[in-house]
């Protein structure tokens, strides 16, 4: 069993392997592309566990190489001490100590939910943004008109405006 910490940054990854009795075997940097973690990972012979910490890029990565590892953990810095309370920190250091306390079973996992109920909750806080933007939009629209000494009365100032003005929408030219 291989064990890979990676320290994620925008444009390179540091990533720290310790082999079966916990011994550095090899460092890498590479871009942080799919391509490049991708092949990182399928040059590293045997079986792997990968351990990264949680940020913006972790899922994308998790998902990324999910297909070539056997685990990916990711992983809160501030539960872990040896990440959270070192004093000298580096990418480097980091993903060294991300793999000795994924070689030693010491890490505390960020919990994530099955993908079904991470896109349930996506779809239920898009709705709700997009309620409290309609909202928020509607109470611009209604604070612009009383600012400007324009009177309007319930629902009519959502009309489309009509030429020069605002005017009440007639309900008789509705079509038939």
């Amino acid at each position: 069993m291989k064990y890979i910490g990676l320290d994620l940054g925008r444009a390179t990854t540091d990533a720290v392997i310790l082999n079966g009795r916990g011994q550095e075997s090899m460092r890498r940097r590479v871009e942080t592309r799919e391509a490049a973690l991708v092949e990182l990972m399928q040059s590293i012979a045997g079986p792997k566990r990968v351990v990264l910490e949680e940020c913006q890029m972790a899922d994308w990565v998790t998902r990324a190489l999910q297909p070539h590892v056997e685990e990916i953990i990711r992983c809160q810095p501030q539960h872990n001490r040896l990440i959270s309370q070192a004093e000298n920190q580096d990418d480097y250091l980091d993903a060294l100590h991300l793999a000795q306390l994924l070689y030693m079973n010491q890490l505390k996992a960020a919990h994530h939910p099955e993908p079904l109920y991470r896109e349930l909750r996506e779809a239920v806080r898009a709705y709700w943004r997009s309620s409290w933007e309609v909202t928020r939009s509607k109470n611009h629209l209604k604070a612009f008109l009383l600012f400007h000494g324009i009177a309007y009365e319930k629902e009519e100032v959502y009309a489309l405006p009509i030429a020069s003005g605002f005017v009440k929408p007639s309900h008789s030219n509705t079509p038939t």
